[in-house]
């Protein structure tokens, strides 16, 4: 970000640290938001006041009940989060997102088919996966592992792994060399598309070219892995698939943010005091009527303030 580094404070992971705001003293802890790797919740305290930043998060209890510094404030009526900021990302009742496991074996199954297919036809498969700049990396990632395969990455998308602090073992998983068994290439979100995956097939020509034993692809097959292309139409499964020529996408609803359930579980383990929606904030009264609906109709009462 061409940040200097004179203004970076890093501070650790689920240790309380006093830092002072205009004047007054403040305790931070810094803890798991079970989203992107480097990715964190805020726990503020101010005075007796407690308020909690999830910034971007996926809820889950697994995950959330076993952090120690939110403990006290799960199913407390005697310490109670004074103050929300809430992910409201999928703030809507039709974003009842299936989990990141049950993603990752649909797409396991998709790409076992997809194996399968090339080898009864005898043709070489290349697996492109969308990502972010940071993110998606358990759904690829998984999918090396399982089958054995090594993950092609540029030299960029390299080094932000390596800063993101996977453990070695993980880390031999990617190459920025391709070779004949990186079967899978991480690529840009924006390319999963007919008008732009083609030129993938000119790239991997160009390094079979220059990578002598490395053979050129005959089919490519995109993974779209992202909350938004949940569909509701009725009986057409988990996973979402278009296919022009010799190409096919695969549309995965594989997100890191909260479903709306897990919003409304979130409200009723941490019960706060006040919540305030942080995503599409213009919309901030009706997010908190959904999610009151929503908790009605799992017979629970929270009461929702905006302010």
């Amino acid at each position: 970000l061409g940040v200097d580094k004179k203004y970076l404070h890093p501070l650790p992971m689920m240790v309380p640290t006093v830092v002072e705001s205009r004047g007054k003293a403040v305790t931070v802890t810094l803890l798991d938001a079970n989203h992107c790797p480097g990715a964190v919740m805020f726990l503020f305290q101010v005075g007796p006041k407690h308020i909690l930043h999830v910034g971007d998060f996926r809820w889950s209890r697994d995950i959330m009940f076993h952090q120690q510094y939110l403990k006290p404030f799960l199913f407390s009526r005697k310490l109670r989060l004074d103050e929300l900021f809430l992910d409201t990302t999928y703030c809507n009742p039709k974003y009842t997102l299936p989990s990141q496991e049950q993603t990752v074996q649909a797409t396991l199954k998709v790409v076992q088919d997809e194996v399968k297919r090339a080898k009864e036809s005898g043709s070489r498969v290349l697996h492109l996966f969308g990502a972010y700049t940071i993110g998606k990396e358990r759904m690829y990632m998984a999918v090396a592992q399982h089958f054995g395969w090594r993950i092609f990455v540029d030299r960029r998308r390299y080094r932000v792994l390596q800063a993101s602090g996977w453990p070695p073992e993980q880390m031999t998983l990617f190459t920025t060399t391709p070779t004949n068994d990186s079967c899978i290439w991480v690529v840009p979100m924006g390319d999963l598309n007919m008008k732009k995956l083609p030129k993938y097939f000119e790239t991997a020509m160009s390094l079979s070219l220059a990578s002598p034993g490395v053979a050129p692809c005959d089919r490519i097959v995109g993974y779209s892995p992202t909350g938004w292309s949940l569909s509701a139409k009725p009986g057409r499964g988990l996973v979402g698939k278009r296919s022009s020529g010799k190409i096919t996408i695969y549309s995965v609803p594989y997100s890191e943010h909260s479903s709306f359930p897990e919003l409304v579980d979130c409200l009723k383990c941490l019960n706060p005091r006040r919540t305030i929606p942080t995503v599409s904030v213009s919309k901030t009264k009706e997010q908190l009527a959904l999610l009151e609906k929503g908790a009605r109709e799992t017979q629970t009462t929270i009461q929702l303030r905006s302010s």
